[in-house]
């Protein structure tokens, strides 16, 4: 029988060689379709951590015709990934050292969907947190793109005055063909002139605006003395039916309205009221006005010197005026770079202007009433650009459309430039929409953990033991089982885990609750 079976053993021995000899120009390709197969079930048991190709591809490559698609009113793109579910929670609780993102979450499985949401969510102010590189100014590109499209007007304040920033702001204007000006201190000649008092409606106003300029309080003596100094001079001005620009304005403070007195009492027409107070501002004792105005004419100085001057004189040269009060009406993109490196009292300063100009373009917005133009105000490194026309607008800028994003690295930064921590508290209760990007602050971590909650927990927990027992000669031993279960609550997102965020990703905290795992694309001009 053994005989018999050892010729058959040989021949399926021969077949099989035979057919391997003959499946060997075609492994490559088993070998390719058996990786395709496999590769699913890898991610699936690896947690999800790895990213298809496709991903990748819109994740680091994505420009504007790859992932704007025709803009849809109603929705907003806001990248990849998904809801935060409470599974995801507990896997992170599991996974404490991981590095590289939250591979737990969805915005890392292979096949992490494009998220959006209501636009009605967006037109609230949005908080960005986040240290430097972690993607706060993508989002900004990201939201800045998609309202361009919309042909909704979009203000981006730049401290830093970042190139790769104007490219891409431009790159969007003209893709979706909406005007484009930009604001450059830094580079007169290729800046657009403005003129931050030309929509001043009284002469109360323009002073308001002027002396804001001015550290400190509004109660301090020495700016209440600039205050009225201006004021005199500004009525003036406009009795006499002349422009009032920041450089005519130095011209009068530096010599106590001296000049403008002459050129008033020449002109018939003034208002006696008018001319009493110039002649008591001209008529003050030199030595106690040079010390009371001193801290209004180096501010003055520094907006008028130089071909900055020239720029902000507004109209009447070759070059775009901007307004602020058509920018709304022609759907405007305007990109400030501040420069606040190379000169951060004149960033300030011009940042200042620009949002009183911007606060009152909303006031007049809500006395007329009826339906307004959203108007997306995006102010990058916030702390560094915060005053009370800033919060004046985070806080009373919805009724007239305006919606604020403000980006800053650490909480503590607010809190810092805004003087209180108060005035800090009401920048952020005023934001409804919080996208939280990697954090190194310690503090600024333990306000996000606290924002985004807890979850209820529960943890299950089982013992056994023998117990023995003797009665007389018997010896006697049973077995004992117990069974308990503890509730507790866990944080929804731990602490340590917002440092181990990866570039251009973040969790997303919507106005009505729900919290989105997203990682953005990288923007890139198309």
């Amino acid at each position: 029988m053994n005989a018999n079976r050892l010729p058959r053993c040989l021949l399926i021995c021969w077949a099989g060689l035979l057919l391997g000899l003959l499946a060997l120009p075609c492994l490559p390709v088993l070998l390719s379709c058996g990786a395709c197969l496999l590769r699913p079930l890898l991610d699936r048991w690896r947690g999800g951590q790895s990213t298809s190709a496709q991903q990748l591809r819109l994740v680091r490559c994505a420009s504007l015709a790859q992932w704007l698609q025709p803009a849809v009113r109603q929705r907003v793109f806001l990248g990849f990934g998904g809801v935060w579910m409470p599974a995801h929670s507990q896997a992170l609780q599991a996974w404490p050292g991981q590095t590289g993102g939250l591979r737990c979450g969805p915005a890392h499985q292979a096949r992490a969907r494009p998220v959006d949401c209501a636009q009605v969510l967006l037109t609230r102010n949005v908080m960005a947190l986040g240290a430097p590189g972690s993607g706060k100014s993508s989002l900004c590109v990201l939201l800045a793109w998609q309202a361009q499209r919309r042909g909704e007007p979009v203000i981006v304040l730049d401290p830093k005055g970042s190139r790769s920033l104007h490219a891409l702001l431009l790159e969007g204007a003209r893709h979706a063909g909406r005007p484009f000006l930009a604001v450059l201190p830094a580079q007169p000649d290729r800046s657009a002139a403005w003129n931050p008092l030309a929509l001043c409606d009284s002469a109360a106003e323009l002073a308001t605006r002027v002396c804001s300029l001015i550290e400190g309080q509004e109660s301090d003596p020495f700016r209440q003395f600039c205050w009225g100094a201006v004021l005199v001079i500004a009525e003036t001005l406009q009795a006499l039916d002349r422009p009032v620009t920041l450089a005519i304005l130095r011209q009068h403070v530096d010599d106590a309205g001296e000049q403008l007195l002459a050129v008033a009492l020449a002109r018939p027409g003034v208002a006696p009221s008018t001319l009493a107070a110039l002649r008591a501002l001209v008529g003050h004792d030199r030595v106690h006005y040079r010390k009371m105005s001193a801290p209004l004419l180096p501010v003055l100085a520094l907006l008028c010197s130089g071909a900055l001057g020239a720029l902000l004189a507004g109209a009447g040269q070759p070059r775009p005026c901007l307004s602020v009060d058509a920018l709304r009406r022609q759907g405007l993109t305007l990109y400030v770079g501040l420069d606040t490196l190379g000169n951060p009292a004149l960033g300030r300063a011009l940042a200042t202007l620009l949002l009183q100009d911007l606060a009152a373009e909303a006031a007049r917005c809500t006395a007329r009433g009826g339906v307004v133009r959203p108007l997306q105000l995006m102010v990058d490194e916030a702390a560094e650009l915060a005053c009370p026309a800033l919060l004046q607008l985070l806080g009373k800028g919805r009724e007239a459309g305006v919606s604020v994003l403000l980006a800053v690295q650490t909480l503590a930064d607010l809190e810092w430039r805004m003087g209180s921590a108060a005035a800090a508290r009401v920048a952020e209760g005023n934001a409804t929409a919080w996208f939280l990007f990697r954090q190194l602050d310690a503090i600024s971590r333990r306000e996000s953990e606290a924002r985004l909650g807890l979850l209820p927990a529960e943890r299950a927990s089982q013992s056994q033991g023998v117990v023995e027992s003797q009665s007389g000669l018997i010896q006697r031993r049973a077995r004992s089982h117990s069974h308990s279960v503890t509730r507790e609550s866990m944080p929804r997102i731990p602490e340590a885990a917002f440092m181990a965020l990866a570039d251009l990703e973040c969790l997303a905290q919507m106005p009505d609750g729900e919290l989105l795992h997203l990682r953005l694309p990288c923007p890139v001009v198309a």
